[in-house]
């Protein structure tokens, strides 16, 4: 949830000079493990403070184990989640080490229930915008939700409390998840990453849990969550809800 904060990332890569392409290897599995890190703790972190159910470290190694790393390491204090994840690549050890916790005095939820999805920044708000085209094609300028980054594999949170409507494949949007809040509202996080979806249909989710990673499945330009909100089944500004 919005208010787990990630406060601190390093990356150890230990290889000998193998070359361009080892090298290059190399610092692609290194970034690999840091999204692992970050993810896992701020998972941890997420059970820890009493917003998502479980153990902290096992759901730490769970997300970890979603990125292709192993969880070393994981210590649990009053306020901070400390975790490391480690991989070899080429038969030589690469680690990652990441904290999260919560920022003192803060809950990041609004008076409604309602919190940020992700830690990333607005990247496209609703509304008209400029066409975004590859050699595939170009995107409606109407753009019915608003896209949140903040990295492939970076945690995806319930906006509020509700019941998982339907979780998998949605076409253009990707792997998607979509929470049936009542009241007619319904919100969707689209283009997660394969295997990123941590949540099932018929799951009763609460505000700020862990739902999914952060990806670009779908039609997507670059990792991204595309959050959308249906108010009666017609799409209105998500904005209006979170704030």
């Amino acid at each position: 949830m919005s208010v787990i904060m990630s406060v601190g990332t390093m990356a150890v890569v230990s290889t000998m000079a193998l070359g361009v392409v080892t090298a290059g290897g190399a610092a692609v599995t290194a970034q690999r493990l840091s999204a692992a890190a970050d993810a896992a703790a701020l998972a941890a972190a997420d059970s820890a403070l009493g917003f998502a159910p479980g153990v902290p470290c096992d759901n730490a190694a769970r997300i970890a184990a979603a990125h292709g790393a192993v969880l070393a390491e994981c210590t649990v204090d009053e306020t901070t989640v400390r975790v490391s994840v480690n991989d070899t690549f080429a038969g030589f050890p690469i680690a990652a080490a990441a904290r999260a916790g919560a920022p003192a005095g803060s809950l990041g939820m609004n008076a409604a229930g309602w919190v940020r999805p992700s830690d990333g920044e607005i990247t496209s708000p609703y509304g008209e915008r400029e066409a975004q085209c590859d050699a595939s094609g170009c995107a409606s300028t109407m753009h019915e939700g608003v896209d949140f980054a903040a990295g492939c594999g970076a945690p995806i949170y319930a906006a509020r409390s509700g019941t998982i409507a339907s979780a998998g494949d949605a076409g253009g949007y990707g792997n998607q998840v979509r929470i049936d809040h009542g009241d007619g509202l319904v919100t969707g996080y689209a283009h997660i990453q394969n295997n990123g979806i941590l949540v099932n249909s018929g799951d009763v989710v609460t505000s700020g849990q862990l739902i999914a990673l952060e990806g670009d499945t779908g039609r997507a330009f670059g990792c991204h969550v595309h959050v959308t909100l249906e108010q009666n089944g017609a799409l209105i500004d998500p904005m209006s809800v979170l704030g």
